[in-house]
C-alpha cells in the first residue's frame, strides 16, 4: 500500500487558504437537509451483558457499501461535537455508518444480566466494587461509574467488537459490507481502537473456523484461515490519546504481537489534529502513534517497509481537540478524500456473504497487557 499521498497535501493546503488564520465559526444548527435523512436506531449486546445503544446511518448506495464506526471519546458526552453531520456526509458518499454510545455513556446504560456481569466478569467487579457488592446488584450503568477508575478503559474493547458482531449480522442479511470496515475515534478511542485492530488479527472472520474458542487472546491464527483483521480498511483519529492506565510500551506491543503483526502493513491510519494544538493530543501525540508504534518511516537498512497511507497532518490554525475538529472547513473533507483513496485501493475486495457470529467474543484486556497488576 505504497503510493503518493498528494492528495491529502493538497487538499490540507486549501483547507489552510480557506481558514485565513482564525478559528472558523462552527454550524449553531445542522442543517436541513441532516434533519430529512432516515435513521434507524439499532441495540446489540456485549459479550457480558451491557445493552449498547446506537444509530445506523444507511449508504445511499445500499447494502454492499463499506461500514464505518465512530468511536466517541471515553468519559465524554457521546452527542458532542459534529458526529451526526460525519454520519450523514459519509453515508451520502456511500459507506454505511454506525454510530453508538460505550457503556454507561448516553443510552447505553443497561446490564441485561446482572447476575452474569458483576460475577462472571471479575474485571467489572474488580473495578467497581462498591457497585458489585450493592444487594440486589444494580442494572444500570453511569458513566461515573466506569470512568471511576481509569483501569477499567481496556473493557470497552468489547464494545467495539460487540458493533462489529452486530454489523456481521447485518452482512449476512444482506445490509451492509463488513468486508471492508472503518474506525473514526476522537481522544482515547485511538487506544482503545488500536487494541480492537489487533484483537481482529487474532479472530477467524467466520464463526466456523473459530473451532472451539472462547475467547480472544494474542494468538497467530493458522495460515488456511482469514483473519477478520483484513476486513479493517483503515482508521482515522481525531487528536489521537494514549490513554493515561496503558503504558506506551503496552500500545507498541499490540502491534508487533504475533497475531497482529500485519497489522501495520494492511490497515492504514491518518492521525489529524489542531495546527495550535499545545495539549496532550496535539503534534506530539500523533507522532507517537505514527513514527514509534506503527514506524511508518522506519530507518534506512531496516527489514520493514514504509508506510505512505499512514500518516498524521494537521489542520490549520484550529485549536480545537478530537471531535471537535469536525465542522473546522476542510476536516470532512480529508476524512472523505481519505476513505475514497483506500477504497479504491480495495476495490478487488470480495464481500464474505456469510460471517455467521451471533454472539460477540469476551477480549480478556490482561492477554494483550492492559491490565496492571
Amino acid at each position: 500500500m505504497v503510493r503518493p499521498a498528494v492528495w491529502l497535501l493538497a487538499l490540507l493546503a486549501f483547507t489552510t487558504a480557506t481558514v485565513l488564520g482564525q478559528e472558523p465559526k462552527k454550524p449553531d444548527v445542522p442543517p436541513k437537509e441532516a434533519e430529512k435523512f432516515v435513521t434507524k436506531e439499532v441495540a446489540f449486546d456485549t459479550a457480558d451483558g451491557v445493552e449498547l445503544q446506537g444509530t445506523l446511518y444507511p449508504s445511499v448506495k445500499g447494502g454492499t457499501s463499506p461500514v464505518v464506526i465512530l468511536l466517541h471519546s471515553f468519559g465524554k458526552d457521546p452527542n458532542l461535537g459534529e458526529w451526526k453531520g460525519l454520519a450523514i456526509t459519509l453515508a451520502k458518499k456511500g459507506f454505511t455508518v454506525l454510530r453508538f454510545d460505550f457503556r454507561g455513556h448516553g443510552k447505553s446504560t443497561v446490564i441485561g444480566n446482572p447476575k452474569s456481569f458483576w460475577n462472571d466478569y471479575p474485571v467489572n467487579a474488580k473495578y467497581m466494587p462498591t457497585l458489585a457488592n450493592k444487594s440486589p446488584l444494580p442494572k444500570k450503568l453511569d458513566m461515573k461509574d466506569v470512568t471511576a477508575k481509569p483501569g477499567y478503559f481496556p473493557v470497552v474493547v468489547n464494545d467495539i467488537m460487540a458493533a462489529r458482531v452486530a454489523l456481521d449480522k447485518m452482512n449476512d442479511a444482506g445490509d451492509v459490507n463488513t468486508s471492508s470496515v472503518y474506525l473514526i475515534g476522537s481522544t482515547d478511542a485511538a487506544t482503545a481502537g488500536l487494541m480492537y485492530m489487533a484483537v481482529e488479527w487474532s479472530r477467524p472472520q467466520v464463526i466456523e473456523q473459530a473451532r472451539n474458542w472462547s475467547e480472544i487472546g494474542p494468538l497467530k491464527l493458522p495460515n488456511n484461515i482469514d483473519s477478520a483483521g483484513k476486513d479493517i480498511a483503515g482508521a482515522i483519529w481525531l487528536s489521537a490519546e494514549r490513554h493515561p492506565s496503558i503504558p506506551a510500551e503496552t500500545v507498541k506491543n499490540w502491534v508487533s504481537l504475533d497475531s497482529a503483526i500485519e497489522l501495520r502493513d494492511k490497515n492504514p491510519m491518518l492521525f489529524l489534529y489542531g495546527g495550535k494544538d499545545t495539549t496532550k493530543t496535539g503534534a506530539s501525540s500523533a507522532k507517537f502513534f505514527v513514527n514509534e508504534v506503527l514506524v511508518a518511516k522506519p530507518p534506512k537498512g531496516t527489514k520493514i517497509s514504509p508506510l505512505t497511507f499512514t500518516e498524521f497532518s494537521d489542520v490549520k490554525d484550529s485549536k480545537l481537540v478530537g471531535v471537535n475538529l469536525l465542522g473546522v472547513p476542510g476536516t470532512e473533507d480529508t476524512i472523505v478524500k481519505y476513505l475514497e483513496t483506500l477504497e479504491k485501493d480495495r476495490k478487488n475486495v470480495v464481500r464474505t456473504p456469510n460471517r455467521n457470529w451471533t454472539k460477540p467474543p469476551y477480549i480478556l484486556g490482561n492477554l494483550y497487557g492492559a491490565y496492571k497488576n
